[in-house]
């Protein structure tokens, strides 16, 4: 599961999440201006919407357009509906009229139209291209990636780090697993606490986990990072595996042990003196 989580699972839904916000940011009309408001597009340039039902539909368009010194045009239009493809983005107006008013005309020429198409792709910046971070790619473009890659060029440790980091993702539960075996599996007497074995379990699997965190960092700029990564997993996994052949019972140092039961004393006497005190 987690080898298929990092080989498309999350990079297609990352990718997903890009477009979307691609799209927002492109989507004028959509996004930007609002029912029962005039918005300045840019300067010279304002829209106004009467109306956008559910289905997408705008009604009551008006469009003022003095950007050209030259002339003014103003569109209005009954209704209108938003045209996405290859070309760009389009605005199709239906049952309206243009009039356009030369500086140097008293009276402007009016135009009437069924329909007409308005182009938006100006104002969002034409068809975007979107660029991929390195978490963004699929497994196989970071196993060959292209050489002509700007990105690629640019940061070619990301890809070798991200690459690994994928790579061990789904052998880190088989090293998880076989340390908790390790800790926990040996039959114990009454008198060895398991608490000691699940504690050694929580700092084994933590600091195993943090080696592979500062080795995908370091791997950036450091190759060698990625080889200790490598050992540390495998490393991990071999000795638990020897632990487990051999039954062997893993406890802490002797002085610990001495350590924690002096503690615990102190602290049930302590406790004790506390509670009896309030009594006499």
């Amino acid at each position: 599961m987690l080898g298929a989580v990092g080989a498309w699972v999350s990079p297609e839904g990352l990718r997903t999440l890009r477009r979307w916000i691609t799209e927002v940011r492109t989507d004028l009309v959509t996004n930007i201006v609002q029912p029962g408001r005039f918005m300045q597009i840019e300067a010279g340039l304002a829209f106004y919407i009467r109306e956008r039902r559910p289905n997408g539909l705008l009604v009551g368009l008006l469009m003022d357009d003095r950007r050209d010194p030259a002339q003014r045009v103003t569109i209005v239009a009954e209704r209108g509906e938003l045209l996405k493809n290859d070309q760009g983005s389009y605005l199709l107006l239906g049952n309206g009229s243009i009039q356009r008013h030369e500086a140097k005309q008293r009276d402007p020429n009016i135009v009437q139209f069924d329909r007409y198409a308005f182009d938006l792709s100006q104002f969002g910046g034409g068809q975007q291209v979107i660029k991929y971070s390195v978490r963004e790619r699929y497994l196989w473009q970071l196993f060959s990636p292209d050489p002509e890659d700007p990105q690629y060029k640019e940061q070619p440790g990301q890809f070798r780090a991200e690459l690994h980091d994928r790579l061990l993702a789904p052998i880190y539960p088989f090293a998880f697993v076989l340390i908790a075996f390790a800790f926990l599996g040996a039959p114990r007497t009454t008198r060895q606490s398991p608490a000691w074995s699940i504690t050694g379990v929580i700092l084994a699997v933590s600091g195993l986990r943090l080696v592979g965190f500062a080795c995908t960092v370091f791997a950036i700029k450091y190759p060698i990072a990625v080889f200790i990564q490598y050992a540390a997993v495998f490393a991990s996994m071999a000795a638990s595996l020897i632990a487990i052949s051999r039954g062997l019972i893993i406890e802490p140092p002797a002085f610990l042990l001495q350590a924690a039961d002096a503690a615990s004393k102190w602290l049930e006497r302590r406790t004790t003196g506390a509670v009896a005190r309030p009594a006499q």
